[in-house]
């Protein structure tokens, strides 16, 4: 048994710096992500070029609010 977290985190601001930092961190965590952010061009680079933990791949959302 483990006592891993679970649950969504909605992370805001997720393109950049605190944001990004956030998500890739609640992500190794065990966390679920939906990343979330304005800048859509910036918000896809991170999903792609971030280094997500390999079980979670497939788990991380990215969405844009234009």
């Amino acid at each position: 048994m483990t006592n891993a977290p679970t649950g969504l985190a909605v992370i805001t601001g997720a393109a950049r710096r605190i944001g990004r930092a956030s998500a890739l961190a609640l992500a190794r965590r065990g966390f679920d992500t939906a990343l979330v952010d304005l800048l859509e061009d910036e918000l896809d680079e991170s999903c792609r070029r971030g280094n997500w933990p390999a079980r979670d791949v497939n788990r991380i959302r990215c969405f844009s609010l234009r």
